[in-house]
């Protein structure tokens, strides 16, 4: 699941760049962010469950998760979101 989420926070990061688009500057500075958030919700995750060990298998499990999630949820995620952003930018 928190391969799921943190999916599911940089699709928003990915909105956020199409209705606003960044420069590299700005772009570096959100993909810093994103790092930073998945690093601190993975020692978190490592923390409540496996106490505050780095385990493989939670690497692995938010790797998948993240892959699936991109590959499936978040391709219908940004397909819906190109055209609202298109149409809100209009208006």
């Amino acid at each position: 699941m928190t391969g799921v989420a943190l999916c599911l926070f940089y699709d928003f990061l990915r909105i956020f760049r199409l209705a606003v688009p960044p420069g590299k500057i700005l772009a570096f500075f959100e993909d810093v962010l994103w790092f930073f958030v998945a690093a601190v919700v993975t020692y978190l995750v490592c923390l409540a469950k496996c106490n505050g060990e780095v385990r493989s298998y939670v690497l692995v499990g938010e790797g998948v998760g993240f892959l699936l999630c991109r590959l499936t949820v978040s391709r219908g995620i940004m397909t819906a979101a190109k055209p609202s952003v298109r149409a809100v930018k209009k208006l």
